[in-house]
């Protein structure tokens, strides 16, 4: 069964730009509770027309956002220039985005799972929700399902305020 605060529609016209991060703030913590491992969460999406980590589920995840977005190349910019998903099971095997991977496996990291955040019909991403795992696994099955509700719901919240800022 899924959570309540996936499946329950976000219509609360009354939020501002500021509210609207502490809602995703607080649906990602949730959401890293509810997957096998509680894996870190993050978001980087376009805030004032530039890419910016906006929401992290811990510090760590707020450090692994912003060392994603000092490279030219990473996965994070891969799943938004794609508007696809990308996952990496192993970062110590992973031979894309080199400079990038290695400074995440410094940092901690071994996997992550990036999902584009999508608003409207033109399936344009507007950013990223990525879960980071300090532990060689795969993001999939249930797993991938509660990431996409998240991803989701996050995007319904971020939507109105990031296509005015792009």
């Amino acid at each position: 069964m899924m959570p309540q605060f996936l499946t329950t529609p976000a219509t609360d016209k009354r939020l501002g730009l500021d509210s609207k991060y502490v809602v995703v703030r607080q649906l990602i913590a949730l959401a890293a509770a509810q997957v096998p491992g509680h894996p870190a969460v993050g978001i980087t999406t376009y805030r004032r027309g530039e890419l910016a980590a906006v929401a992290a589920s811990t510090p760590r995840a707020q450090q692994w956002e912003h060392a994603q977005l000092t490279y030219p190349a990473g996965p994070v910019l891969e799943c938004l220039v794609t508007a696809c998903p990308v996952t990496v099971a192993d970062l110590v095997v992973e031979h894309r985005w080199a400079d990038c991977i290695a400074r995440l496996v410094v940092l901690g990291v071994r996997s992550l799972h990036c999902q584009p955040l999508i608003a409207g019909r033109d399936r344009t991403a507007f950013g990223v929700l990525t879960f980071y795992s300090p532990y060689r696994t795969s993001f999939g099955g249930p797993t991938e399902r509660i990431i996409q509700k998240v991803a989701l719901r996050a995007a319904t919240i971020l939507a109105r305020d990031t296509a005015i800022t792009a």
